[in-house]
């Protein structure tokens, strides 16, 4: 017999919350599946600004770097101090090759 079923040491009061909790429990499950189902068909892509500037570095210096996007800036992100120091050179070309006015800024993290 199931924990769910009617017993004969339970009341129907507390059978029947106990029905309820295993509907919400099935509820619950079916919805989580079907929000990781959206979430996985829907994820953002990047930017094509973001795409732009990865794919210069890349090809460039062969090194990957993270890019932020803000309203007036866009932060190029990298460990390496002599890239960081290669892309600040660069920033008027990179600005010029994603058609940005945006100000560019390096980091090195």
């Amino acid at each position: 017999m199931s924990e769910f079923q009617h017993s004969s040491h339970r009341s129907p009061q507390i059978t029947t919350i106990l029905i309820i909790i295993k509907d919400l429990t099935r509820y619950n499950s079916h919805m989580s599946e079907s929000l990781n189902e959206l979430l996985s068909r829907h994820r953002r892509s990047e930017p094509t600004e973001i795409k732009q500037i990865k794919e210069f570095v890349k090809q460039r210096y062969n090194k990957p770097v993270n890019v932020k996007l803000g309203s007036d800036n866009i932060k190029i992100e990298t460990s390496n101090s002599a890239l960081a120091g290669e892309l600040r050179l660069q920033s008027y070309n990179i600005q010029q090759l994603i058609g940005t006015s945006k100000k560019i800024i390096i980091r090195i993290v």
